[in-house]
């Protein structure tokens, strides 16, 4: 049997699910808006002239969650092979004022030619693979579904708390074609 290498690329997906919001009710009215320093929890208040702008929103983002890096290349994978990014490769960030959940899903990949199924038991088959992801410290053992309900990556992270965190691939046992193929991996936070 002849191994043939697979190009293997997922991209990182923020989704950002809480988030609070503030009617301004007239025009004129001083609307109050949380800052956060970039650097870690520092919150003050700034105030936002909503002159001329009635009934208007303000968004705040009372929970952020970066994540870096936002993309992993796990290069020419033979068939049935795995490959892993390390377990402290990523590293997710809780910018926000209160503890947050953060939920990992991911998508089909697709390529030129037979797109793969991203399999909800992280099992891999013809044209199907699997993902799992762990966290730092501990192994690879939370399955990256594409349907819902999704597993959570960590819960419970507190406000300027981070975790280290990767990826596993389990490459497809039988490929329709050789092209290269990517997908996505949405991380979303939600009020913990």
């Amino acid at each position: 049997m002849k191994f043939r290498p697979l190009l293997i690329v997922l991209v990182l997906v923020i989704a950002l699910s809480a988030i609070t919001s503030m009617q301004v009710s007239s025009e004129g009215v001083i609307g109050l808006l949380t800052t956060k320093s970039v650097g870690g929890n520092v919150s003050s208040v700034q105030a936002v002239s909503m002159q001329g702008v009635a009934n208007s929103w303000i968004y705040i983002c009372r929970w952020c969650m970066p994540n870096a890096p936002a993309t992993y290349n796990f290069g020419t994978l033979n068939q049935g092979s795995t490959a892993e990014t390390g377990l402290a490769h990523f590293t997710v960030q809780n910018y926000g004022e209160g503890a947050i959940d953060v939920s990992i899903s991911c998508t089909d990949m697709t390529g030129v030619g037979t797109d793969w199924t991203m399999s909800d038991t992280a099992t891999a088959g013809v044209d199907t693979v699997g993902l799992m992801a762990g966290l730092s410290g501990d192994d690879y053992n939370i399955i990256v579904k594409k349907s819902s309900p999704y597993n959570n990556l960590v819960a419970g992270l507190p406000a300027a708390g981070s975790q280290d965190w990767g990826l596993e691939i389990y490459a497809p046992t039988t490929v329709s074609d050789w092209n290269d193929k990517s997908g996505n991996v949405t991380l979303t936070a939600s009020v913990s």
